[in-house]
């Protein structure tokens, strides 16, 4: 939330997350497989040898990256190859936000990719979020070029931050006689110093990368590649130009603040002999004055209509729009104190009207999915009166008295909040129901799928089951709950011993596995000695444990592992697909299996286990039924019946259509007739709100539906972005976040 205080460098704590692309979205999954992504943010020690031990790769390439000083290179070994890059980071310096570099490493091992930072990046946040176009973590080396992109990317944004930043301290410097601001360029020329030599050793590496084998490139890839050594060259000579903007400014500065300095000491000595006590009044004013009446003050936040018309006066730090259109209520957030935290907000209406003015904060429920991905609780606000919290409707109506002392979100879940007092923790819904009452030292839910119930921990440690109806389903006294599993049977463990139960308590299983994976429609997926089966919930073996990996996509068939390789079994454990594919997913919704080859390459496979098309699956759309591939160098469109379909036929409700023609794509209608011209070197299909996106000489701009040029191609954007336009309007760096472009 914009209200939360930033972590500083050297806060961050100890993380390893795990993604893995399924579906075709990213997921963050709990052990590692075959084609997933590894994320070590300031391992410990033990955590290092781990996975060194682990994955076999040598301890000093995994500690690299968390050395500051670290120097960028590459480093080809037998079983994978490290890439250490220098990443921008935001710093504290003079207790102000500034930029530095740290060290980022990739390590590329023949299943996985690993990366390994001292701290959390923006440059990696994005891939975690699912934010970027084409990504999938069993695509290692796009992978890697699009976290080089990424890095490059983030260079240029900060540089031209620091342009900005520059420019404004500048303006300051003509009407000041201090020299604060002349510490700021002092930090900014830092900053740049940092950024140049970070990217010239990026450029060797980058260099490097063109001629080692060790890693696989495509075409596709290469070109991705080459466009980021363009981007770091280009940050090269960005830096260079505005440190020797900024080396010349400040010498000019430091000489005119000095001449200055000796005018106004001798008008100040004249002040204070004549008016000695109004002299002080000014100064006290002078230094204490709001940042808010002062010229070049920070950019507040408002509200505009449709029309474009004001609705609320730009004048707030933050602002929260809730998603309701019914419900004319604004979240205004200001007075935000960086260093603690603190904040004040109040809530208006359309007409500018502050309301609920009889509480001392009012704030939305943030939640946030399994893919990190923020959103707000509906038709509730948590308030708080005399420093306890409560729960409103966008009525105002009260739902809970103010007694709390927090109230949050049960994260993933809606419609499922908590409410803590005096040391115990409770569970309410959106409607001010208490669900399960306040004498719980922890309550977490029973996972994504199952939700009928939660776990519980008593003031002992000892966890129980507690349903929606505050039905006891199992009393607290186990050391822990996994998981559950066939709808009614659970995975615990009890005084040191895995075992599966019913709801009566009742052992089930517990021997003849090392851990339980999944559930199927017939029993379980077990380990043992590492190796994966399936048995009954009595504990009859259903398939031996000696495949890799198993898993089941439908009722009795299953995508199983073994030398390296994925297939396709049934129950009987013949085989509906040869192991001979790197990876292989099932969608559901499409009834289609997506087997990924070594060259990247999808084949989709449908229910009658039929290889039908071979490319790169760019996307597949099960709501509006279709697939969209990469195939002998063009985009072809195919229905669920894997038939090939025009981009008409695939998005009928679009007016303008994507084409190419010798190298350079326009747009035509669902006639064919051409609309725009093949002038671009890039577009996007029509979006939901009718315009286009186009590139032409790596400048981005928008189109709408009937054709019409709305932005000439002027605008430098991420290429990791979804280049979204909406008239004047693009998808920016925070989700649902719309940026104006004709500034």
């Amino acid at each position: 939330m914009p209200w939360q205080k930033q972590s500083k460098r050297r806060e961050v704590g100890i993380v390893v997350r795990i993604y893995k692309t399924i579906d075709g979205a990213i997921h963050q999954i709990q052990e590692p497989e075959e084609g997933c992504w590894i994320a070590l943010t300031n391992p410990t020690a033990t955590e290092i040898f781990e996975f060194s031990e682990k994955f076999d790769i040598e301890v000093d390439d995994l500690r690299s990256p968390l050395d500051e000083e670290e120097r960028s290179r590459i480093e080809v070994e037998d079983n994978y190859t490290l890439i250490l890059v220098d990443v921008p980071m935001i710093e504290e310096r003079n207790d102000k936000d500034w930029y530095g570099t740290i060290p980022l490493g990739i390590i590329v091992t023949g299943s996985m990719i690993f990366t390994i930072c001292l701290e959390d990046t923006p440059v990696l946040t994005r891939f975690m979020e699912g934010r970027v176009r084409s990504f999938f973590t069993y695509m290692k080396t796009r992978f890697i070029f699009q976290i080089l992109y990424r890095n490059a990317s983030m260079y240029l944004r900060y540089l031209r931050i620091i342009d900005k930043k520059s420019e404004q301290v500048e303006e300051k410097l003509h009407l000041s006689t201090r020299n604060e601001e002349l510490i700021e360029l002092l930090e900014l020329q830092k900053s740049l110093t940092y950024f140049i030599t970070s990217l010239r050793s990026n450029e060797v590496v980058l260099e490097k990368l063109l001629k080692i084998d060790s890693i696989k490139k495509y075409p596709e890839d290469t070109d991705l590649l080459e466009d980021v050594i363009t981007e770091n060259k280009q940050a090269i000579e960005m830096a260079n130009v505005y440190s020797g903007i900024l080396n010349g400014t400040m010498d000019a500065f430091a000489s005119i603040i000095s001449n200055n300095m000796n005018i106004v000491m001798k008008v100040l000595a004249i002040i204070t002999i004549v008016m000695s006590i109004p002299t002080i009044v000014f100064s006290a004013y002078g230094m204490n004055l709001s940042p808010a009446g002062m010229p070049f003050s920070a950019d507040k936040w408002g509200v505009i209509n449709q029309d474009g018309e004001t609705v609320i006066n730009p004048s707030y730090q933050e602002m929260i729009v809730i998603p309701d259109k019914t419900k004319d209520v604004f979240i205004c957030t200001y007075d935000i104190n960086e260093e603690d935290g603190t904040y004040k907000t109040k809530a208006l209406n359309r007409k500018n009207e502050e309301i609920f003015t009889q509480y001392d904060q009012i704030q939305v429920l943030e939640n946030i999915d399994e893919n990190d991905n923020i959103w707000y609780e509906k038709n509730v606000l948590k308030v708080m009166q005399n420093g306890k919290y409560g729960l409103i409707d966008l009525n105002g109506k009260k739902l809970l008295d103010c007694e709390y002392d927090e109230i949050s979100a049960m994260k993933g879940i809606e419609n499922s909040l908590l409410i803590r007092k005096d040391g115990y923790v409770g569970l309410a819904n959106n409607a001010g129901t208490i669900l399960i009452d306040v004498k719980y030292s922890d309550i977490k839910n029973l996972g994504t799928t199952y939700k009928e119930g939660y776990i519980t921990t008593d003031e002992n440690g000892k966890c129980g089951i507690v349903s929606t109806t505050k039905i006891q389903i199992l009393e607290n006294k186990y050391n822990e709950i996994k998981q559950v599993y066939l709808g009614d049977n659970y995975y615990v463990v009890e005084d040191g011993e895995e075992k599966i139960i019913n709801q009566a308590g009742e052992t089930l299983i517990d021997k003849g596995f090392d851990d339980i994976k999944s559930s199927t429609k017939r029993g379980i997926i077990f380990t043992q000695k590492d190796l994966y089966g399936e048995m009954t919930t009595s504990g009859d073996i259903l398939i031996e444990a000696k495949y890799k990996d198993l898993k089941e996509a439908k009722e009795g068939i299953y995508i199983a592992k073994k030398d390296e390789k994925y297939g396709i079994i049934d129950e009987k454990e013949e085989e509906k697909v040869p192991f001979e594919y790197t990876g292989i997913i099932y969608n559901e919704k499409a009834n289609l299996f997506l087997a990924e080859d070594e060259n990247y390459k999808t084949t989709i496979i449908n229910d009658k286990y039929e290889k039908k098309l071979n490319g790169v699956l760019v996307e597949l759309n099960v709501n509006d039924k279709y697939l969209r591939m990469r195939v002998d160098s063009d985009y072809k469109y195919y229905n669920l019946n894997l038939e090939e379909i025009t981009s008409q036929e695939a998005l009928p409700n679009n007016t303008l259509f994507l084409k190419k023609e010798n190298g350079k794509y326009g747009y035509v209608d669902k006639k064919g007739n051409v609309i725009v011209d093949y002038i671009y070197d890039d577009g996007t299909e029509q979006n939901s709100y009718g315009f286009v996106s186009v590139k032409k000489d790596g400048l981005w701009g928008s189109i709408d539906k009937n054709g019409k040029t709305v932005i000439e191609p002027k605008y430098n954007l991420e290429n990791n972005l979804k280049i979204d336009f909406i008239g004047k309007w693009y998808l920016g760096e925070e989700i649902g976040v719309n940026y104006y472009c004709d500034k």
